[in-house]
């Protein structure tokens, strides 16, 4: 991403300019996004994730440290936690619930396949 390209997304962002935002992260491919996600303050993260359609929650989330993406999941409620993870890919799925510690698998809001875990 061109730095004033990211510059733009960020005055979006801290405008609380959601839509347009998310119009312009969605024109990026998934692991830019996400790396322009992580470079914005935690409080803006959450914020905006909470904003995220589901389907672009699950693109965006398989991305970004798994304890990171862990507590965002938590911030939303359990039905859009769940959706979220069932919107993901079947192998984004897998890859993101095998990098969760056995602990965590615990605190996730619906019991999924052990063939994932």
């Amino acid at each position: 991403m061109i730095p004033q390209d990211s510059q733009k997304l960020r005055n979006l962002i801290s405008r609380r300019h959601w839509g347009a935002a998310l119009e312009q992260l969605r024109k990026l491919d998934s692991g830019a996004a996400a790396d322009f996600f992580m470079a914005l303050p935690f409080d803006q993260q959450r914020e905006f994730f909470h904003r995220l359609p589901m389907d672009f929650a699950a693109s965006l989330i398989v991305h970004l440290p798994y304890y990171h993406a862990y507590v965002l999941l938590h911030s939303r409620s359990l039905a859009e936690m769940n959706t979220i993870i069932e919107a993901m890919t079947d192998s984004d799925r897998s890859h993101f619930l095998d990098a969760l510690p056995e602990e965590a698998w615990k605190l996730l809001p619906r019991s999924y396949p052990t063939t994932l875990r």
